[in-house]
């Protein structure tokens, strides 16, 4: 009996029990950090976007009573784009029809700029004409046509800076013989301006029309 449990005990301590070894722990633990960083990696990259592509603009602006819209030559809604561009859209279009005193024949529109400050009433802001006024087909979708030689976004900007987080605000303004220029209502759209690029927040779905030849 004896000899039989020495048996027992000797090949109880000759074979021990398997231990992890060190690399297993060393893999383990790497594969835990690389979660960890790629976790950190992924809430980085969301916090700077959400830092550079706010949902909306941090002012509101009650005569402002449509949302514009950008458009490209070929007729596709524009979002965003680059400061150096020699034209910001080929034309920008109005959601909101134009009133029966400025829907007359020889009615027009023009693009301003404006520069958005904190603390500041929107009618309070400087602004700039970008556009020439021109003429346009349909007053239930009052626009303007933009062309080489108007003031771009980037030469706005060298005298207007985007000091308010990078908001710069569009208006459009329209006019008709015999009327003021309707500066009390319009339609507009805020620009986010990030270094050379511009992102439209919340634009308007006009209809965009064809200009490419």
């Amino acid at each position: 009996m004896s000899s039989t449990l020495d048996s027992a005990q000797q090949r109880a301590y000759a074979e021990p029990t398997p231990t992890r070894t060190r690399s297993s722990r060393i893999g383990r633990r790497g594969v835990a950090i690389a979660l960890v960083a790629a976790v950190v990696a992924v809430a980085v990259a969301l916090a700077v976007w959400l830092t550079r592509a706010p949902s909306e603009a941090p002012y509101a602006d009650p005569a402002a009573t449509g949302r514009l819209t950008l458009c490209g030559a070929d007729g596709t809604a524009l979002t965003e784009g680059s400061t150096k561009d020699s034209i910001l859209a080929a034309t920008v279009v109005g959601a909101t029809a134009a009133a029966e005193t400025y829907a007359a024949e020889g009615r027009t529109a023009a693009l301003f700029a404006y520069q958005p400050r904190e603390g500041l009433a929107p009618s309070e802001w400087s602004g700039l004409q970008l556009t020439a006024p021109t003429s346009y087909d349909d007053p239930a979708a009052p626009g303007v046509t933009l062309a080489e030689g108007d003031t771009t976004l980037s030469q706005f900007l060298g005298g207007f800076p985007a000091t308010y987080d990078g908001w710069v605000q569009l208006r459009l303004y329209l006019a008709a013989p015999g009327q003021q220029v309707s500066s009390q209502q319009y339609d507009a759209v805020d620009l986010h301006v990030d270094g050379t690029t511009w992102r439209a927040v919340d634009p308007g779905a006009s209809t965009c029309p064809t200009t490419t030849p």
